[in-house]
């Protein structure tokens, strides 16, 4: 129910309690595409703290709309789609793809202007001294310069 939007992407959990991950993207350059043909959400794992994926399982990505601005209740806001993808099985670093055609295509249909994910392990739960799967945001905090990215394809 808390966070920061200039700081890492931080995923898992401590002893006090379970972190997502949120990203939104400006669609409006694309709103008046003729035809979009493909979309891939990419995101740079950049390390882990501890061991999230041992107890968390997969991480997963939800397709979401929480608007233009981001409150508290967004975290465990409905989901448009959820669990509709692994976006990582394991610790390796490097990025992660996830096709998101669909999802963009039903954004641009009901005139969202902004695509919004969430990320989350499988299973959350409260514990431990600190497991979480770190990816880089828009602001470079952790210094890779691998910022998360929508690449779209169109004709």
């Amino acid at each position: 129910g808390s966070g920061s939007t200039t700081a890492e992407i931080k995923v898992g959990r401590n002893a006090v309690g379970t972190s997502r991950g949120f990203i939104s993207f400006d669609i409006t350059q694309i709103a008046g595409a003729s035809s979009l043909d493909k979309a891939v959400f990419r995101i740079y794992q950049q390390g882990v703290s501890g061991n999230p994926y041992t107890v968390g399982g997969d991480l997963k990505i939800d397709h979401l709309n929480y608007g233009s601005t981001f409150e508290a209740s967004d975290y465990s806001t409905s989901s448009i789609s959820s669990s509709f993808a692994t976006v990582s099985s394991g610790p390796s670093i490097g990025w992660k793809e996830i096709e998101v055609t669909q999802n963009i295509k039903g954004d641009l249909t009901a005139g969202r202007m902004r695509s919004q994910f969430r990320l989350h392990f499988s299973v959350e739960q409260v514990g431990g001294s600190g497991d979480y799967a770190l990816f880089e945001s828009a602001d470079n905090t952790l210094k890779t310069g691998n910022l998360p990215q929508l690449v779209i394809q169109t004709h």
